[in-house]
């Protein structure tokens, strides 16, 4: 069941932020929006183990967008 769940979260984050972003131009939004929905904010869907996983993840692809940032 977690493996279904977790797949689904990541196949919406493309879906929704390819939406959002033919729709507003912002496909982050969307990408957060559905991250509220799936997360302890409003459904509570994914387990707090994996929030913990996939917040270190998402911290990550931050750094790793700040030192692509510096090398341009």
């Amino acid at each position: 069941m977690a493996v279904l769940t977790l797949g689904s979260f990541l196949y919406l984050l493309g879906m929704v932020g390819w939406l959002a972003n033919k729709a507003v131009g912002v496909g982050l939004l969307g990408q957060i929006i559905l991250g509220m929905v799936y997360g302890s904010s409003l459904a509570n869907i994914i387990l707090p183990s994996w929030i913990d996983g996939l917040t270190s993840l998402g911290y990550l692809g931050l750094l790793l967008l700040l030192f692509e940032g510096e090398r341009q």
